[in-house]
């Protein structure tokens, strides 16, 4: 107790004065912490071969999951399940039967980018709440590597699990993430007949939706979800930088924010885009992997 005292004072100071006039309500927090520790756990499961997270106790020590991109990783992915449940009923089957449309017998880049999208969007439960396989692969080795550093603390193995690792990380393909596809598609169906379904999230679905953004302002996918997940004025000025009508942006709102105030659209045909891409581009910042290579495939 008398060791854990200046760690209890750190977190009683931080929840006191935090640093952002943003709170962090007790939902997003939960949601951010089951994350990380489903994430923790299937990776230190398959590495271990143990179902007891023998890397927890170190890595909560050492404040490894700590560090920016995590962070904001994690914040995104609490935006995106907190999003995907204001979603309509029956968003997830129509989504999945509008895009399927697209495949085509003979096949091409479109068709195996549907069918692989499809695929992720099937995936376990248990790794759509981590979202593993949607983690940019930069930032899935250094979790990895964490993870086997924090293994090694509490076993005093330097040389275990070195294999593992290696596998894991070399098995690990961000081409099959939800946002590599997402961005992929939607610079290939741009110019397609119905593309204009990819501005409606409840048709296109929330990762596609988010991919048209990604490509219309050369922005990281997790970096628009979270935005979409804070909505008000950002969201506004992202919509209108995209070229959104307002009846478009109203749908956005009416799916994603129903119950927020409408105050955030008041002025939308009057903000002209070429200022609101101005101003997303100052939100494009380092800590946010790039997931656009897909969009020149």
């Amino acid at each position: 107790m008398e060791r854990e005292q200046p760690r209890l004072l750190a977190d009683l100071g931080a929840r006191l004065f935090p640093c952002s006039s943003l709170p962090l309500d007790e939902a997003t927090i939960a949601s951010v912490r089951a994350i990380a520790v489903t994430l923790v756990g299937q990776i230190d499961t398959e590495i271990t071969g143990n179902d007891a997270m023998l890397s927890w106790p170190s890595l909560q020590r050492s404040r490894l999951l700590g560090d920016t991109a995590m962070l904001n990783f994690l914040l995104a992915r609490a935006a995106y399940l907190r999003l995907s449940q204001r979603l309509p009923g029956d968003a997830v089957l129509s989504a999945n039967g509008w895009i399927a449309h697209h495949i085509s017998d003979a096949g091409g880049i479109l068709s195996d980018a549907v069918v692989d999208l499809l695929a992720a969007r099937s995936r376990p439960a248990t790794l759509r709440l981590s979202g593993r396989a949607d983690m940019p692969a930069d930032l899935f080795a250094a979790t990895v590597r964490h993870i086997v550093a924090a293994l090694r603390t509490e076993q005093d193995d330097a040389g275990a699990y070195d294999a593992a690792t290696r596998a894991m990380v070399a098995d690990h393909d961000e081409r099959a993430s939800l946002p590599y596809l997402s961005v992929k598609i939607a610079a290939l169906l741009h110019g397609v007949v119905d593309h204009d379904a990819l501005k409606d999230p409840a048709r296109a679905g929330l990762d596609l939706f988010a991919g048209q953004l990604c490509r219309a302002l050369a922005m990281d996918w997790h970096q628009v979800i979270h935005i979409m997940g804070e909505g008000g004025a950002r969201l506004a000025v992202l919509l209108r930088a995209a070229d959104f009508s307002l009846a478009e942006a109203v749908n956005v709102f009416a799916i994603i924010q129903a119950d927020a105030e409408p105050m955030p659209l008041d002025r939308f045909e009057e903000t002209g885009r070429s200022p609101a891409r101005t101003l997303v581009a100052g939100w494009l910042v380092a800590g946010w992997n790039a997931t656009l290579d897909a969009a020149d495939a």
